[in-house]
């Protein structure tokens, strides 16, 4: 069995937003090119908290590099109004109100507490058929014993540079009433 099964407890901090715009768009992207991707440290309201429960895999026999799946029920609030325009782009405008959404994804790699970013975690909202699911994705996540923790990028799935809050995020194992 995997270490990493459990009940976790999942906790973010975002300090930036992205989005995309045609170019040129001042002052981010003074050049023609065709896209221009901005950064803004705005991020009031973005937030993602939940439970998520880790469960084995029957794919290898190696707990060591082992992928595990995960599912849980989130509290949620993604920007839902981007100014877009490319003389103002301001960034996000308002987020949705609080809504609480199930997610499931899978972590793989080596849960090794001695080797760092040793963990890829990908765990979102159900795919659709048109790409339009929000995840938060990690490739450097690292295993602590009763931590996982690493940066977060939580966007948009599909299309070049879809809105996308990014910061850090740790999973805390929720202990086990001794029986």
């Amino acid at each position: 069995m995997s270490p990493l099964v459990g009940q976790w407890e999942l906790m973010t901090h975002f300090d930036t937003f992205s989005f995309e715009t045609s170019a040129p768009s001042p002052p981010d992207c003074i050049y023609a090119d065709m896209y221009c991707t901005h950064f803004r440290t705005t991020t009031d309201g973005a937030y993602l908290v939940g439970t998520i429960m880790l469960q084995d895999s029957t794919i290898s026999a190696d707990t060591l590099s082992k992928t595990v799946f995960a599912n849980g029920m989130v509290a949620t609030r993604f920007c839902d109004e981007v100014d877009t325009n490319y003389m103002t782009a301001a960034g996000c405008l308002h987020v949705s109100d609080l809504a609480t959404v199930a997610y499931i994804g899978r972590i793989t790699g080596a849960p090794d507490s001695t080797m760092a970013g040793s963990l890829d975690v990908e765990i979102g909202e159900p795919g659709d058929a048109f790409g339009g699911n929000i995840t938060m994705r990690s490739h450097d996540a690292t295993f602590a014993g009763d931590s996982i923790y690493g940066h977060a990028y939580w966007g948009q799935s599909g299309g070049r540079s879809p809105p996308t809050y990014r910061g850090t995020f740790v999973l805390r194992r929720v202990p086990q009433g001794l029986d």
